[in-house]
């Protein structure tokens, strides 16, 4: 039998499955300001957390993040067997993230049946893009055909730095914002963001475009891949996975998909790594100014932000021009950072542009999409 649950039922589970980690929040009611508990682990033990949550807390309700819901879904849903199926098709648009997304979702069923489960969408927060930005140069019928254009992901991160850089600026009310947000984890993205709404993102029509990250390649010419897939035999699976898994900080260095030991490492490759990570960030940075019309703030999140905000200072360095002025700091880490901070300013008071590195509040914002979209 169906259990009927709302989300207004006393107890929500959030749960984030990431490509190398799950993240999870427990939340007594809908309109919690807050997080009860929060956790996290390695995917890899994502069945067995899962089943111990749903047996250790009261759960009305589950919302789980889904990097891709394709052109099909972008606000909240109820996740029943027909919706699971369209899920299921879209996989390969994210592969390393959905396919976490869908086994959570079966987990959740299996251990649990009847409870509801909510699939949110990491494509909501630029879902209006600008057209200009959603397009890709492609011949126009291929666009109608597949419903192609960039979607941009990392939404609700992207979504929680706008709304913590107006707390921490005092200026709940102020709207005329050029802003810079950037992502920075095993996935990196960045968005400009003018009166609250975004205007361009890193990401396009999957997760692999823009920055280098840690396992994706990011921007490539796409001449080049054609040259190696007649070089190499590749197959599209091929491809996929040497694009998404294989590539970014691990295949160029060779040495590991973590940024704080390629930051720590002495190897040249290590090194040309990092250094591509930051230029690609950088070079992004002035193409926001120019298309924002100047600059108000920029905003770090994410896991390497969190933990090393001197390389976040390093990224940010001589960029004067754009309004940036650093505060003094010691250089970049040498021993590693274990404890994330909240919030820390990186700019000095007489800085034009205002940087903050804070911890963004993504179960909050998946919260936030329910109750403002989902009929309860």
């Amino acid at each position: 039998m169906h259990r009927k649950n709302t989300v207004n039922t006393p107890g929500i589970l959030v749960i984030n499955p990431g490509s190398s980690s799950l993240k999870w929040a427990y939340f007594k009611c809908l309109g919690a300001a807050s997080a009860t508990v929060t956790g996290q682990n390695n995917a890899g033990n994502a069945s067995q957390d899962i089943k111990t949550l749903l047996c250790k807390y009261p759960i009305g309700s589950v919302v789980i993040r889904f990097v891709h819901g394709g052109n099909e879904f972008v606000t909240p849903i109820t996740i029943d067997n027909v919706r699971l199926r369209t899920l299921e098709e879209l996989s390969s648009l994210a592969p390393l993230h959905n396919q976490q997304a869908l086994l959570a979702s079966k987990d959740i069923s299996k251990s649990t049946p009847g409870l509801r489960q909510i699939a949110v969408f990491d494509t909501e927060f630029f879902h209006d893009l600008p057209r200009v930005a959603q397009l890709y140069g492609l011949p126009n019928e291929l666009i109608v055909k597949y419903g192609i254009r960039r979607f941009g992901f990392h939404g609700f991160a992207h979504a929680s730095m706008l709304k913590q850089w107006h707390t921490l600026q005092g200026r709940h009310n102020a709207r005329d914002i050029r802003l810079i947000t950037i992502q920075l984890g095993s996935g990196c993205s960045m968005a400009a963001i003018r009166n609250d709404r975004p205007v361009d993102s890193t990401m396009g029509f999957t997760p692999n475009d823009g920055l280098l990250m840690s396992t994706r390649c990011g921007d490539m010419d796409p001449g080049l891949l054609t040259w190696l897939q007649k070089q190499e035999d590749w197959s599209p699976d091929d491809t996929d996975r040497i694009l998404n898994k294989k590539s970014g900080w691990l295949g160029l260095s060779g040495e590991s998909s973590n940024m704080g030991e390629l930051l720590h490492s002495n190897s040249v490759a290590a090194r040309l790594s990092v250094d591509l990570f930051m230029r690609r960030i950088r070079m992004t940075l002035g193409a926001y100014f120019v298309l924002l019309g100047g600059l108000d703030g920029v905003i770090f999140s994410g896991g390497i932000s969190e933990r090393s905000p001197g390389l976040c200072r390093e990224i940010l360095a001589d960029l004067e021009n754009l309004g940036i002025v650093c505060a003094a700091s010691s250089p970049m880490p040498t021993g590693k950072q274990e404890t994330a901070i909240l919030a820390h300013q990186l700019t000095a008071a007489d800085s034009a542009a205002v940087c903050w590195t804070v911890r963004s509040d993504e179960a909050r914002s998946m919260l936030d999409s329910v109750e403002n979209h989902l009929d309860n």
